[in-house]
């Protein structure tokens, strides 16, 4: 069974079991402007404020899942219209994970489910630097799945770093003693790594598999995976999510 199937399909015994199915609510998704998502950080290398992504907010009875997503739409319906969506598609993907985050949240099955905001990506980088070096010992090699610029930075002081992203603005481009690799690369980077740090939004853009099939070194990363990640039992760090 595919990830999304078996999301699909835990999503909707959980939706089931809590008798929301066949009641009438309305899950309302919308884009969010770079500073409704992050703030106004000093930093400005953001890809939400620079790239092609951005940030897509559901709502569901008040509590919100965000996620990220470079193909994007609105959409208003049910959650039994949500759960009925074709997962083959990026924007409906981005539907079905902003929303599976909203609703996560709502039951008090996920947390970290909206972005964090102004400074707080700083601290968090250097929150997650700390735990990698707890946890794995300096001088580990990392693959950073999904360019994010703050992780990089810090995790670049203490490791050897590969870095891939699917922007083409980033590729070949070198920052702090590394150069941004296509994510053609992703499987030969996993490969090379002793951990590999990925964005959730693999989910989005579906490019999750590779990092599925090695999750015994895998650490995902964002609001993006927090639904999922509650769901598959994924390890995930994600320390000033709100």
């Amino acid at each position: 069974m595919s990830w999304k199937e078996d999301v699909r399909r835990k999503f909707r015994e959980i939706v089931v079991r809590n008798g929301l199915l066949n009641e009438r609510v309305d899950v309302r998704v919308r884009i969010l402007t770079p500073e409704e998502a992050i703030g106004n950080p000093k930093d400005r290398d953001y890809p939400i404020i620079k790239g092609r992504e951005r940030m897509i907010e559901a709502e569901f009875k008040g509590a919100k899942g965000h996620a990220f997503a470079d193909k994007f739409k609105n959409f208003s319906g049910s959650l039994e219209e949500v759960l009925k969506l074709d997962l083959g598609n990026t924007d409906n993907r981005a539907i079905f994970i902003s929303s599976l985050n909203a609703v996560l949240r709502y039951l008090g099955l996920a947390g970290n489910t909206v972005h964090c905001r102004n400074e707080e990506p700083v601290q968090c980088a250097m929150q997650t630097r700390d735990y990698f070096i707890e946890h794995f010992g300096a001088g580990k090699k990392v693959a950073l799945v999904g360019y994010q610029p703050r992780f990089a930075q810090y995790l670049s002081k203490d490791f050897e770093l590969r870095v891939t992203d699917l922007d083409a603005d980033n590729i070949g481009k070198k920052k702090d003693g590394f150069v941004i690799e296509s994510g053609e690369k992703n499987k030969e980077a996993a490969d090379w790594a002793d951990v590999i740090f990925v964005t959730g939004t693999v989910f989005v853009s579906d490019g999750a598999d590779i990092f599925l099939q090695n999750r015994d070194k895998t650490i995902f990363y964002g609001v993006t995976v927090a639904g999922i990640a509650a769901l598959l039992g994924l390890k995930k760090l994600c320390y000033l999510g709100h």
